[in-house]
């Protein structure tokens, strides 16, 4: 689970920092975000945002352009964008871009001199479900094409992704109530983004491809997922679990104003911090890069701020960094963590992390009229480091049941020598996600990014899964996941819950990661 780029998040109030005259000239117009699906209308008196598709001539699908939503300012500068309270923004070479403490990424904007054709007749999403088949289709057929950014890595070429086309049309024409239409596109979801074995490679299928309808419930994502496709085991107080075998309890965060998942979390708890029995080794479980967001931050800060201060409250307060540094070894379980936000996890690290260094880079699907996939200029990534870090060797165990942020907290951490990593491969669904919608409203999340390493360590069974990738995505865990430098098959099936494996079959990665 990752954020997703919510235009509701746009129409909170921004801090004007310089001359409201000035400002009022320079953003004043239209600006689109990288890929081309959102575009931003900014008046003297009126926000507007506007989702956009366009024609592809060779199959014959139609343009879109449906009207999000729109305020009324009273000021120019009463907005920010994506995920966060901006610090900043600055307007250069017709870009403008929003800059804010501890983002990952900040999102840049073109300026375009005016809104496309298609959106000159203003259409507002129905939330009545009304039928229109073709259209919706063509909305979601444009959205893979153009904006998203994974169908090489799963070896569909554009020219492929057009044959399926008529097919799927086809089936468009004859449906006939919401029910069929909602199957149809997600088979197109499943298509273009499910699991794939590339002559022996297999390239997952990406957790964060989903639609949902409010309006019926419903909701489809990819198959695979083990993190969606689990039953779930709660285990409140993991000292009680067949974790007892291997720990002595130090303590775990069941603080009243964290947001607990004592209903979803396998383990039960957000974290737990304990020590292995007869050794001098610490152990420190995370299940979550989300649930942290609470505690010990300010109403008053930003977004990223507050998301920063959270995971350094809950570091030097709540876990403690000096209950680690008296370990010769710390193991961090990540093997059940679902994700949540790249800010946490990566503010973990930086308490692991020696010294600064670039750790990733980030890049954006750019659509183009070619039928090459571009990317935006890369952007690293680099990960701080902490006065007080822990110096000891560290083990991290990772499965496919590690997602989204998560694998950005194990790519980070991978790139630090005194890392090792013992378990599986993870989901390898690193990229944030953009939103489209169809005609009636129904939501499509889709990944527009890809995250590289910068760092080419040695491993050998990464070597070997680059070398039979694609070129576009050379050092990244897209599809793959971050590969440990020890691998444990524990899991067998995929699906087959993670706890009820350990309990029977004991917990081999950590026994080897205790005696590692």
């Amino acid at each position: 689970m990752k954020l997703t780029i919510l235009v509701g998040l746009l129409l909170n109030v921004f801090p004007g920092l310089v001359n409201q005259l000035q400002a009022q000239t320079a953003i004043e117009g239209f600006w689109q975000m990288p890929g081309g699906s959102l575009i931003v209308s900014i008046g003297t008196k009126a926000l507007s945002f506007y989702e956009v598709t366009n024609r592809d001539k060779q199959v014959g699908s139609a343009a879109s352009c449906y009207q999000l939503g729109e305020k009324q300012l009273r000021d120019p500068l009463d907005f920010y964008l994506p995920l966060q309270r901006s610090s900043y923004y600055l307007i250069a070479k017709e870009q403008l871009s929003f800059v804010d403490e501890g983002a990952v990424s900040n999102p840049l904007l073109k300026r375009i001199k005016q809104l496309p054709k298609q959106c000159l007749n203003k259409k507002q999403f129905n939330s009545q479900y009304q039928p229109q088949p073709l259209v919706d289709l063509d909305i979601i057929w444009n959205a893979f094409s153009q904006h998203y950014g994974f169908l090489a890595l799963r070896g569909i070429s554009q020219q492929q992704w057009r044959d399926k086309y008529p097919g799927f049309k086809s089936k468009a024409i004859n449906t006939k109530n919401a029910r069929q239409l909602f199957s149809l596109l997600s088979e197109v979801l499943e298509y273009a983004a499910g699991e794939k074995n590339l002559s022996g490679l297999i390239i997952q299928a990406d957790d964060h491809v989903e639609m949902q309808s409010e309006q019926f419930n419903w909701r489809y994502q990819v198959h695979q997922s083990p993190n969606y496709s689990r039953r779930r085991v709660v285990f409140k107080n993991p000292e009680k679990t067949y974790l007892s075998a291997y720990l002595e309890t130090d303590k775990h965060v069941l603080a009243q104003s964290q947001r607990l998942l004592t209903k979803g979390d396998i383990w039960g708890v957000t974290s737990y911090f304990g020590k292995i029995k007869q050794q001098n080794i610490g152990y420190l479980q995370l299940n979550s890069m989300l649930d942290f967001a609470s505690v010990g931050t300010k109403a008053s800060l930003g977004e990223y701020q507050k998301l920063s201060r959270a995971g350094e409250h809950f570091m030097q307060q709540v876990m403690g960094i000096a209950n680690m540094k008296k370990y010769s070894k710390m193991i961090i379980d990540i093997r059940n963590n679902f994700g949540g936000t790249d800010q946490i996890g990566l503010m973990i690290a930086s308490y692991f992390n020696d010294r600064k260094r670039e750790v990733f880079s980030k890049a954006q699907r750019i659509h183009s009229s070619a039928d090459e996939v571009l990317w935006s200029a890369a952007i690293p990534w680099q990960l701080d480091s902490r006065e007080d870090y822990f110096k000891g060797d560290i083990i991290l165990l990772t499965s496919r049941y590690s997602v989204s942020a998560a694998e950005i907290f194990a790519l980070a951490m991978s790139q630090i020598p005194r890392v090792t990593i013992i378990g599986e491969p993870t989901t390898g669904s690193l990229s944030d996600v953009s939103n489209v919608h169809t005609s009636n409203g129904w939501a499509l999340s889709l990944s527009a990014e890809v995250y590289r390493k910068i760092m080419n360590t040695p491993k050998e069974r990464m070597d070997k899964l680059l070398s039979n990738s694609v070129t576009n995505y050379t050092n990244s865990p897209e599809g793959v996941g971050v590969i440990p430098d020890v691998e444990v098959e524990y899991l067998g099936n995929k699906h087959y819950p993670l706890l009820s494996f350990m309990a029977v079959r004991q917990d081999r990665a950590l026994e080897r990661a205790i005696k590692h």
